[in-house]
């Protein structure tokens, strides 16, 4: 696992070895497109990356903003029980996400849909309240449901977070399958970062590690 102080000097030696370490690989699908054929869409790929950040800041990130925010005001709702799809944030990127929309006007998943799904950001703030040393405070984004459609319905890219209160702090252990640092990494952190401040705002800590 590689150490970092801050976003900046982790972005620029994630970069760095993407470039110097990175695979070329080409697949088949991207989410549910097919782009076999599409030479835009070969990619460099490191498997396994680790990395840990000990001193996040919001103020460090450069996501697209305004949606990031609109994203994150939509996922509270989620969390608050909200049902949310397609939603309205999306539309501050248009570009990006209209081509998702399905034939019923809605996206195959949400985050703030799968954030809400049996109150479990809310079970993990009780948890880490009745016993804040717990290994079992972890937000599951997939559905053993979604395995019936690899390669052929959209399926999220941030898999787990999980929080673990250590040496006076909340720290952030965030599990994806895949990552587009050009596209969305920062965005991706951004709104990681949010939940993890949420989450330690409602368990009354100080958040830490990313």
């Amino acid at each position: 696992m590689r150490i970092f102080t801050t976003f900046p000097e982790a972005f620029g030696e994630i970069k760095r070895d993407l470039k110097e370490m990175g695979i070329p690989v080409k697949t088949q699908t991207m989410q549910n497109k097919n782009i076999y054929d599409d030479p835009d869409f070969e990619t460099l790929e490191i498997r396994d990356y680790q990395y840990r950040v000990t001193s996040p800041n919001l103020h460090d990130l450069c996501p697209n903003q305004p949606w990031a925010d609109a994203e994150w005001s939509e996922r509270l709702k989620g969390i608050n029980g909200a049902i949310i799809n397609p939603g309205e944030a999306y539309k501050l990127r248009l570009h990006t996400w209209e081509e998702f929309i399905d034939i019923r006007g809605m996206f195959e998943y949400t985050y703030p849909n799968r954030l809400g799904r049996s109150n479990q950001v809310i079970n993990v703030i009780k948890a880490l309240k009745r016993d804040p040393y717990t290994r079992q405070a972890c937000i599951m984004m997939g559905d053993p449901q979604d395995t019936r459609f690899l390669g052929k319905k959209r399926q999220p890219c941030s898999r787990e977070w999980q929080f673990m209160y250590r040496q006076d702090k909340l720290h952030m252990f965030y599990r994806m399958r895949s990552c587009d640092i050009s596209t969305h990494m920062q965005n991706d952190i951004y709104l990681a970062m949010k939940l993890l401040r949420f989450i330690a705002l409602g368990v009354d800590v100080r958040p830490g590690d990313f």
